[in-house]
């Protein structure tokens, strides 16, 4: 098979990304990527969007969503995107995210932060409201940047960041965390002729154990993403994929040029493996192998 170089993983407006999806095509054809998704959370319109310039690019994109579950992020891969049932399933995800986000905003009213779901809603009219969301409005109300310059003097962004949805913030650990099933999730993408995986498992368990769990449920791949390597035991995941043959996907989970630590994939070891382009090149779109 030629050598094929792939991010799966990116957002765009539609979720909590900074560009447009066309904006994110363009730069991973620039980064010399062969095929791309973008995968907002809960979300498949980027899609269409992206498609409008695609096909004029010498890239392959296929359709992608994030879903929010219980426990994990899970990545639909290469399913029919015209698919209603698949389409109402988003609709529900996202419904139950917005509910989370409105636990979010009140919990920041708690701290007297001037933010409310009117002006996340009118910050971000095309997303489906999360924890980025949030920070985007903190940034670019006015009122929220005058709270933010007020109490938050002489921080960077990134401590600013970390201080409110960092893997200790103010706002990242919500009790009872609400989410779709995660069977749900994979039926649901199965049902619509795609493949589905686990996202950066290495974020939310350290267990062996919970990814043969997931592999039992119908899972169909894992994700890497080269720059968690470092921070977590990515590599007993790896090898333990290995094992057990579970396909690996490559993923940024790029957001845009406001999160400078995820920069889009280019061309390294984020290579397009057999077994997962085996699985792929049955959905929607073709892969060119």
């Amino acid at each position: 098979m030629e050598t094929q170089y792939i991010d799966l993983h990116s957002h765009s407006i539609y979720s909590d990304g900074d560009l447009l999806p066309e904006e994110n095509i363009r730069v991973a054809a620039i980064n010399g990527l062969d095929i791309f998704t973008i995968s907002d959370h809960d979300n498949y319109r980027g899609y269409f969007q992206a498609l409008k310039i695609a096909q004029d690019l010498p890239i392959t994109l296929i359709p992608g969503t994030e879903f929010t579950a219980k426990k994990y992020h899970l990545l639909a891969l290469n399913y029919n995107p015209f698919d209603k049932e698949f389409q109402q399933f988003c609709e529900y995800s996202r419904q139950i995210q917005e509910g989370e986000g409105e636990r979010r905003v009140q919990m920041l009213q708690g701290y007297n932060v001037p933010i409310n779901m009117k002006k996340l809603k009118n910050n971000c009219p095309s997303s489906r409201i999360g924890k980025g969301n949030i920070i985007r409005t903190l940034m670019t109300d006015p009122e929220c940047r005058e709270y933010i310059a007020k109490n938050h003097k002489g921080q960077t962004m990134g401590q600013i960041v970390d201080f409110y949805i960092g893997d200790n913030g103010l706002i990242s650990n919500l009790d009872n965390r609400r989410g779709v099933r995660e069977s749900d999730a994979i039926a649901a993408t199965h049902k619509a002729g795609g493949i589905i995986g686990v996202a950066h498992i290495t974020k939310e368990t350290d267990s062996i154990e919970d990814l043969d769990k997931l592999v039992a449920q119908g899972i169909d791949f894992m994700e890497v993403q080269p720059r968690l390597l470092e921070k977590f035991n990515y590599q007993k995941f790896i090898d333990h994929a290995e094992k057990i043959n579970l396909p690996m996907s490559y993923g940024s989970d790029y957001h845009g040029p406001s999160l400078v630590k995820r920069t889009m994939l280019s061309r390294d070891s984020n290579i397009l493996h057999e077994n997962l382009a085996r699985i792929l090149d049955k959905g929607f779109v073709k892969i060119d192998r």
